[in-house]
């Protein structure tokens, strides 16, 4: 969907995601994203001139590409979330750390339950 894991800030996406998230984030639809795909989200916002604080836990790397996309990133627990209510965006650092399956669960959990939440 994206090559963010080769060209990091310099990332584009695949253009029918790109289409969907701007879609969605223009009519104020809930966009969750776990693991990586806050780094691809990200991307995909930058396209579009979107903006969003997004997580993908602590790795130092990420959060700085994620920054020099135009999103702001916030260091997060693997088991909590990062809710952005003004873009409806929802995003947990899944297996971004090297965390038991629980911590993991919990966190992805959460993530799912906002975007429930929001979705009526």
């Amino acid at each position: 969907l994206s090559n963010f894991a080769v060209a990091g800030a310099e990332a584009e996406v695949e253009a029918d995601l790109v289409a969907a998230l701007k879609a969605a984030y223009e009519a104020q639809k809930p966009i969750g994203a776990v693991c990586i795909a806050p780094a691809v989200l990200a991307a995909a916002l930058r396209s579009f001139g979107g903006e969003a604080k997004l997580t993908i836990g602590d790795d130092a790397g990420t959060a700085a590409a994620i920054e020099s996309l135009g999103s702001q990133h916030a260091a997060c627990p693997v088991d909590e979330v990062i809710v952005d209510a003004d873009h409806k965006i929802v995003t947990a650092p899944a297996y971004m750390y090297d965390a038991s399956p629980k911590g993991v669960a919990a966190g992805i959990q959460g993530a799912v339950e906002q975007v429930l939440s929001w979705a009526g």
